[in-house]
């Protein structure tokens, strides 16, 4: 097999590699105006966050059933809404019903 070759061997050796292809559009062919606004929003959250922590750096006591703990009052803030956006979305997900292919209107019941 060393002096033969084959159509598919030439076709094979002459395409550019998928990740050349890819990478001559660049990032911006992947980056719609949707992920810009998502990453951005991150990017203000992040900060809003790191503001929270740094301006309430005061140690306080947290006292919990069987503890005590002692930590910055920032994290306590951030980690109480954390917990709080879990569990809202938790019970959310819970309380609604799903939409099954029976519940759903017919065009005919319109």
């Amino acid at each position: 097999m060393s002096g033969t070759s084959t159509a598919a061997d030439s076709r094979a050796s002459s395409a550019p590699p998928r990740s050349a292809a890819v990478a001559g559009r660049g990032l911006a062919a992947r980056v719609t105006w949707r992920h810009a606004a998502v990453w951005i929003a991150l990017a203000v959250l992040a900060v809003v966050v790191t503001l929270i922590v740094v301006d309430n750096f005061v140690l306080v006591e947290v006292r919990l059933p069987g503890a005590e703990v002692r930590t910055r009052l920032g994290w306590v803030v951030v980690s109480s809404a954390v917990v709080g956006l879990v569990v809202g979305w938790v019970l959310g997900r819970w309380s609604r019903p799903a939409i099954s292919v029976s519940r759903r209107a017919r065009p005919d019941e319109a």
